[in-house]
């Protein structure tokens, strides 16, 4: 879901893809809080996804309801599990793209700090592990400190129940091993340095 902040920002982008899950149901609260924020863009693009879930003719239906309630330039119906009309998808962007000086020069990968990246590796790895069981409110407190060719990565993992704590540690810490072990070689990757990862989870005060 897009984050109701988002109504009070000035935002400057060339295209703006609102994307949808089909299996959703969608009520005049969702229509008005989409029309709202689509306001502040001038290119909007519906992407329904997940396709492949449901029948032709409800796919049908959810394009009628959107465009009905509300003005998307165009619509997309993709599955990006299946690969189904992302290639469709990438030619349009491709093909409107404006043409201009790149922002940021081709050897700077990125405008985010190490310790950013390094924080939404292990947020990553806990959503391809857990999916629905772990909200995306999770947070990751991270700080670091190199010792010789040894990066020392301590993370905490800000949940807000106990209960999604017992999720993440899983039997005998079998869980939590399993996101430290997917995040330290990514993480290894991308400092390309060994990497020491201490995790662990807590509740958010």
């Amino acid at each position: 879901r897009i984050s109701r902040t988002i109504l009070n920002q000035e935002l400057k982008v060339d295209k703006n893809l609102f994307i949808h899950d089909v299996k959703r149901n969608l009520n005049q609260k969702d229509i008005l809080f989409i029309t709202e924020t689509i306001k502040k863009f001038k290119n909007n693009f519906l992407i329904l996804n997940k396709i492949d879930l449901i029948e032709k003719e409800k796919i049908l239906e959810k394009v009628q309801i959107f465009n009905s309630n509300i003005k998307f330039k165009e619509t997309f119906i993709i599955s990006a599990r299946k690969k189904e009309g992302i290639n469709k998808l990438l030619k349009k962007l491709i093909l409107d793209a404006p043409i201009r000086d790149w922002i940021f020069p081709s050897e700077v990968k990125t405008d985010k700090t190490l310790n950013f990246q390094i924080s939404e590796i292990t947020r990553e790895k806990i959503f391809h592990l857990f999916n629905k069981e772990i909200p995306y409110s999770v947070e990751i407190s991270t700080q670091f400190e190199k010792f010789g060719k040894i990066l020392k990565v301590y993370q905490d993992i800000l949940v807000k129940k106990d209960s999604q704590k017992s999720i993440l540690i899983g039997k005998k810490g079998e869980k939590i091993k399993m996101i430290g072990s997917r995040a330290r070689i990514e993480m290894q990757r991308l400092v390309k340095n060994k990497i020491f990862l201490s995790l662990r989870v807590k509740k958010k005060d």
